[in-house]
C-alpha cells in the first residue's frame, strides 16, 4: 500500500471528507486526487493536525494505523524535516550524495536536502530504507530518538546493570554505522540483541 493509500484508509477510518482534509491543511482544491505522493511539508501538516496517526505506520507500514499515546504537537515550520535531515546525515557520516549510486537520484537528494523546495516523500524512503533504524516519528514529528534501538526490549531490562545496557546501544549503533559505510560485521563481534 502506498503512502496516499494509507492516508486515503486514515481518513476513511476517521471519517474526514477529502474536502475537510484538503481545506484543513490548506491544500488546492482536488489534491488528494490529483497529487501523485504528498511532499514532506503535507506530511508535516497532516501530522500536526491528526496527531493520533502513526509515522511509522504511514511511512513504512509497521504497526497500528493510530498511535496509543498520542499527545497534541504544534505543526512545526516546514523547514524543520530538512533540519533533521541534515542532522541525520551528520550523525550517521553521510551526505545527501552517497545515498544512492544513481546519478539522476543524487542530484535530486542534494537538491531537496540542501535548497529550498519541499523533501519529497522518495527521499523520505530513501533514508528509511538506507537507515532502517531511523524512527519516523521523529523525522516526522522530531518526537523520541532519531536511531530506535533494534534491541530494545534488552537495552530496558531492568537486570542489566547501566553499562551492560550502554555496551548494548553502543554496539547497536557500531552496527549500524558499519552497514552504512559498506563495512559489514566486524570479525568475532557479538551481536547486540
Amino acid at each position: 500500500m502506498d503512502i496516499k493509500e494509507k492516508i486515503r484508509e486514515y481518513l476513511e477510518y476517521k471519517g474526514v471528507s477529502d474536502y475537510r482534509f484538503e481545506k484543513e491543511l490548506s491544500l488546492s482544491k482536488g489534491y488528494i486526487n490529483k497529487a501523485k505522493n504528498p511532499t514532506s511539508d503535507v506530511l508535516i501538516k497532516m501530522c500536526g493536525i491528526y496527531t493520533d496517526i502513526s509515522a511509522e505506520w504511514l511511512l513504512r507500514g509497521e504497526g497500528d494505523m493510530l498511535k496509543e499515546n498520542f499527545q497534541e504537537v504544534q505543526c512545526d515550520e516546514f523547514s524543520i524535516i530538512r533540519e533533521r535531515v541534515r542532522e541525520l546525515l551528520e550523525h550517521v557520516g553521510l551526505s545527501p550524495t552517497s545515498l544512492t549510486a544513481n546519478p539522476l537520484v543524487k542530484q535530486k537528494l542534494d537538491r531537496q536536502i540542501n535548497g529550498e523546495g519541499a523533501i519529497s516523500v522518495d527521499v523520505i524512503y530513501i533514508l528509511l530504507e538506507k537507515i532502517p533504524s531511523l524512527s519516523a516519528e521523529w523525522l516526522l514529528r522530531g518526537k523520541g530518538e532519531m536511531i530506535k534501538m533494534p534491541s530494545a526490549g534488552v537495552v530496558n531490562d531492568p537486570s542489566l546493570s547501566d553499562i551492560e545496557k550502554e555496551n548494548i546501544a553502543l554496539r547497536a549503533e557500531n552496527k549500524l554505522l558499519r552497514e552504512l559505510q559498506g563495512l559489514g560485521e566486524r570479525k568475532g563481534s557479538r551481536s547486540a540483541s
